[in-house]
C-alpha cells in the first residue's frame, strides 16, 4: 500500500510540470503579458527545484521522509490553487516559488526512499508514472480550455487532484511510520548525511555521475524542445506531422521506463544504462540520415526508448555506490545538476542554431549522447 502511494505521488508530481505549456497560449492573453513571460515562470520553477534538491537532505535529516513529502505536497497544492485564482502575472510569479521548492523536495525524498528500499524495477516504474502525470495534464487543460472556466479550470482540476494526494498522504501516516521502523530494524534506514558539493565531488566517480545527469537532461529536453523545429525547417515536414513525430521521444521515454522495470528483473542497472545509451546513440545516428518516413519514426522512437532507463537506473545505483547514508545528498545533487543541464543546454543550443542553423541539431545531440556514455562508464570504473 505504501508503494502504491509512492506511485500516486509521482503521478501527482508530473501533473504540474506540463500544464503551463499546455495553457500558456490562453493564459498570456488574459494576463496581459508577452508570450516570452513563460520563461520567467520556467526559470523560477527550475531554480526552486534546484535549491530544494540541494538542501533537501537537511530537511530529510530533521523531519524524515514522510513529513517532508507531506509538507511539500501541501505547498504544491497551495501553489496550484494560487495559480487558478491569480489576479495578475505578479501573483503567478509568487506562487511559482513554492511550486518549484515543493516539487524538488518531493522528488528528492521519494527517489531516495525507493533507491534505498526497493528493487530497480520500481525505480523505473516510478519515473514511468511521472510520465503518466505529465501526459495527462495537457489533456486536462485542453478539455478545460473549451469550457467556461478556461485555463483557470485546468489549474482547478490539477489543484483538486494534488489536494486529494495530500489528503491520502495525511491519512497514511501510520504506514509511513511503520515503514521507517522496519527500515531501522533491517538496516535499510538512512541517517541522511549533510554533504557539501565539495565533499560530494570528492566521492569516487561522483564527478562522472554528475556529467551523466547534465548531458542526459540536456539531450532529453533538447530533443523535445528543438526536434519539431528541426523536422520542419531542415527536413521540410508539415508542422502537425513534425509535432507528432517529435512527441515520439516523450512517448518512448514513458513506455521505455515501464519496459525497463520488467527488464530490471534480469539485468543490472549498469546493463540497463549501457544498453539504453547505445540504443539512444543508434537512434541519433539514424536521425542524421535523410531517411524515409518509417526510418525517421524508428530513429525518434529509439532515442526515447534508449533514454528511458538512464535517469532512474543512475539514481537507483547511488546507495550502492556511495552508501545509504550519503544517498540523499548524492541523489539531490545529481538531480539538481540535471535540472541545471535541462535549463541551460537547450537555450545554449538555441543561440548556436540562430547563428549557424538548425542543421547542427543531430551533431549537438550526438555529442551529448557520447558524453553521457563516456561519463557513465567512467563512473562505473571508479566505483567498481
Amino acid at each position: 500500500m505504501l508503494l502504491a502511494l509512492v506511485y500516486l505521488a509521482f503521478i501527482s508530481l508530473g501533473l504540474p510540470d506540463t500544464i503551463l505549456g499546455a495553457g500558456w497560449q490562453a493564459m498570456y492573453h488574459d494576463l496581459g503579458v508577452p508570450l516570452a513571460a513563460a520563461g520567467i515562470l520556467s526559470i523560477l520553477s527550475t531554480g526552486g527545484t534546484v535549491v530544494s534538491a540541494l538542501t533537501g537532505v537537511r530537511l530529510l535529516r530533521r523531519w524524515g521522509t514522510y513529513r517532508v513529502v507531506l509538507a511539500s505536497t501541501a505547498a504544491t497544492a497551495a501553489a496550484l490553487w494560487g495559480f487558478a485564482h491569480a489576479p495578475s502575472f505578479a501573483w503567478m510569479v509568487l506562487f511559482t516559488l513554492p511550486l518549484g521548492l515543493g516539487a524538488g523536495a518531493v522528488d528528492n525524498a521519494l527517489n531516495d526512499l525507493v533507491a534505498r528500499r526497493y528493487a530497480a524495477a520500481h525505480m523505473n516504474w516510478l519515473h514511468g508514472f511521472w510520465g503518466v502525470g505529465a501526459s495527462v495534464s495537457p489533456l486536462i487543460m485542453a478539455q478545460q480550455l473549451t469550457g467556461p472556466a478556461g485555463w483557470r479550470g485546468g489549474y482547478v482540476v490539477i489543484a483538486v487532484l494534488q489536494t486529494a494526494m495530500w489528503l491520502a498522504l495525511f491519512l497514511s501516516g501510520r504506514l509511513w511510520r511503520a515503514g521507517e521502523a522496519a527500515d531501522e530494524a533491517n538496516g535499510t534506514g538512512s541517517v541522511a548525511r549533510v554533504l557539501s558539493l565539495r565533499q560530494l565531488f570528492a566521492l569516487p566517480g561522483f564527478p562522472a555521475a554528475a556529467l551523466v545527469f547534465v548531458a542526459y537532461c540536456g539531450l532529453e529536453i533538447g530533443a523535445l524542445l528543438w526536434g519539431a523545429s528541426f523536422l520542419v525547417e531542415v527536413r521540410g515536414l508539415p508542422r502537425d506531422v513534425a509535432a507528432r513525430w517529435a512527441a515520439l521521444v516523450a512517448v518512448g521515454i514513458t513506455v521505455g521506463r515501464m519496459l525497463a522495470g520488467v527488464l530490471a528483473t534480469w539485468f543490472s542497472n549498469t546493463a540497463l544504462i549501457r544498453g539504453g545509451q547505445l540504443l539512444c546513440l543508434g537512434g541519433l545516428v539514424l536521425f542524421f540520415l535523410p531517411q524515409p518516413a518509417w526510418l525517421g519514426l524508428l530513429a525518434l522512437s529509439m532515442i526515447g526508448l534508449g533514454l528511458a532507463p538512464v535517469f532512474p537506473a543512475m539514481v537507483h545505483e547511488s546507495p550502492r555506490r556511495w552508501g545509504p547514508n550519503a544517498s540523499a545528498a548524492a541523489i539531490g545533487a545529481q538531480m539538481a545538476l540535471g535540472y541545471v543541464g535541462s535549463a541551460t543546454l537547450p537555450p545554449l543550443y538555441g543561440v548556436l542554431a540562430g547563428a549557424v542553423g538548425l542543421w547542427t541539431l543531430p551533431w549537438w545531440l550526438l555529442g551529448l549522447g557520447l558524453a553521457q556514455l563516456w561519463a557513465a562508464e567512467e563512473c562505473r570504473r571508479r566505483t567498481g
